[in-house]
């Protein structure tokens, strides 16, 4: 079975327009229409998104949490101390050959 839109029909030539390409862009159009009057309350953008799984990932998981009620935390970077070093280079200083100015 062939489905068509009739586009037109002429009575005084007896012919009727039919068009498949038709039918179908109507279709299209008719599912494009209602999935956009059906997704009206959806506001999220991308920035929301990104905001909610970083703050999502940047809080602890629970096996972290309890991992740090037992008296052990997991080491970070921030936990390393690291003793300051001098980076001025060393003064040397003349030896004393005995006579004095």
């Amino acid at each position: 079975m062939i489905q068509a839109k009739v586009l037109n029909v002429s009575r005084a030539e007896k012919k009727i327009g039919l068009s498949i390409r038709k039918l179908e862009e109507s279709s299209e159009k008719e599912i494009f229409k209602s999935y956009m009057e059906s997704n009206k309350g959806a506001t999220s953008n991308l920035g929301d998104l990104l905001r909610e799984e970083m703050i999502h990932t940047e809080q602890p998981t629970q096996s972290e949490t309890a991992e740090s009620h037992d008296g052990e935390r997991p080491e970070t970077e921030s936990d390393t101390q690291v003793e300051p070093t001098d980076s001025s280079p060393e003064k040397i200083l003349p030896e004393d050959d005995g006579t004095t100015a």
